[in-house]
This record gives structure tokens, C-alpha cells and sequence, in this order.
């Protein structure tokens, strides 16, 4: 994902840069473009729409496309489980599926 420039009504100077996985950037981004798709929409039909009409159902559907694709760190960290859970019980079968799906959203979240 490549570097992109904070949009103007977000100034850089009320959120200084901090280590942020790259899930939650991929998120945050995702947020914010569907909110702004959105209003720009909305707005060709209506005026003077803002930020908090948008409907959190948009974002949230932003929020769950964007997590759809494992970042290469959460691969790691399922694989991770997977094997300790294979080491664990061997004749059982190797994938917890909720397991594993925690193993990599906990990742994201560091």
C-alpha cells in the first residue's frame, strides 16, 4: 500500500504519526474513503450533508472489506497458532477456524 496524503480536513498537526500496524491503516483508510464516496454522492442529490449523517452501516462495511485480506504479518501469527495447536494435538484436525481468525485480528490490533 503506498504512502497517501491525509486529507485536508484531517490536519496532520491533531494526530502526529505513531507505529500503527498496517491493518488498522488499511481500515482507517477504507473508512474514510467510503464515508467521503458517500457524501459525494449524497451530496449531488442533497446539500449540506456532513460527516456524522453518514450511516455506520457504511462504514462498518468498509471496515469488514478492508479486513477481508490477511496483512503478511497476521498470515504469521495463524500459521503460528495453527502449528501450536497441531503441536498440541497431533490427531486432531491442524485448523481451528475461530482460533486462527482471532490469532490474526489480534495481530492487526498490535
Amino acid at each position: 500500500m503506498s504512502e497517501r496524503e491525509l486529507p485536508p480536513i484531517y490536519p496532520w498537526e491533531l494526530a502526529p504519526p505513531t507505529e500503527t500496524s498496517e491493518m488498522i491503516k488499511r481500515v482507517a483508510w477504507a473508512i474514510c474513503d467510503a464515508g467521503m464516496a458517500w457524501l459525494q454522492e449524497m451530496d449531488a442529490k442533497r446539500q449540506n450533508l456532513e460527516w456524522a449523517d453518514v450511516p455506520d452501516e457504511v462504514f462498518a462495511r468498509a471496515a469488514v472489506e478492508a479486513m477481508r485480506e490477511p496483512t503478511g504479518e497476521m498470515v504469521v501469527a495463524i500459521e503460528a497458532k495453527a502449528e501450536e495447536r497441531y503441536r498440541a494435538a497431533p490427531d486432531m484436525q491442524r485448523f481451528y477456524g475461530d482460533d486462527l481468525w482471532r490469532a490474526g485480528i489480534d495481530e492487526a490490533l498490535k
